[in-house]
């Protein structure tokens, strides 16, 4: 569905670039990230004590929805990973059996 929302956004604003986007590559992409050897823990552990120590020290609004933007984004980036495992996971599962 994303992916789908992605293309047509790209679609509508005359940009091309919308069919050079190869879903297959994302999601290995996504799933690469909780490799050990990624850093992706350590970056997304570091960036999320950053954006919260931000948040913490009172901001005008539109600095605090930014980072709140930034964190919701981050947290969502990890869930698609986690998710994608998880859908791999259990189709070995269901292979196997």
């Amino acid at each position: 569905m994303r992916l789908l929302l992605v293309r047509l956004l790209l679609r509508l604003l005359s940009d091309k670039s919308y069919k050079m986007i190869k879903d297959d590559v994302i999601q290995e992409w996504l799933v690469s990230l909780s490799s050990s050897d990624s850093g992706y823990k350590g970056y997304y552990t570091i960036r999320k004590k950053a954006i919260l120590g931000v948040l913490g020290i009172g901001l005008e609004q539109k600095e605090y929805w930014t980072n709140l933007g930034r964190l919701a984004e981050l947290k969502h980036l990890n869930n698609l990973s986690m998710d994608l495992i998880k859908k791999r996971d259990a189709k070995k599962n269901k292979k196997k059996k």
